[in-house]
C-alpha cells in the first residue's frame, strides 16, 4: 500500500494542518468561523489519546516535539460535528 504525503492535510476546505510531515510544531487552522471553541484531540496509530486542547479562536499551534515518529489522527469537535485529519510526525 502506498501512502501519499501532502504538504498539508485539509478537510472540506475548512480544516488544515500544516506542515505535513512535521517535526516540532503543527498549526491546526479553521477557515470556518463556526469552528471557534473547538476541542482538538490527537490520537496515535494505536488509538491512544496523546493530546487534548480547547481553542477559542480559528487556529491552534500544537507542539509535537515529544511525539514518537509516525502517523497520528487529529479529531476536531465543534458541537455535534467531528472532523478527522491525518498528521505525520517525522
Amino acid at each position: 500500500e502506498t501512502i501519499s504525503v501532502q504538504r498539508h492535510s485539509q478537510i472540506n476546505n475548512n480544516l488544515s494542518i500544516v506542515p505535513v510531515p512535521a517535526t516540532d510544531m503543527v498549526t491546526v487552522r479553521f477557515d470556518n468561523p463556526n469552528y471557534q471553541n473547538a476541542l482538538i484531540q490527537v490520537y496515535d496509530a494505536t488509538g491512544r489519546l496523546v493530546a487534548s486542547e480547547q481553542t477559542q479562536n480559528n487556529s491552534l499551534n500544537l507542539s509535537i516535539s515529544q511525539y514518537v515518529a509516525g502517523l497520528y489522527f487529529v479529531h476536531v469537535q465543534t458541537g455535534n460535528e467531528t472532523q478527522i485529519a491525518k498528521m505525520i510526525k517525522k
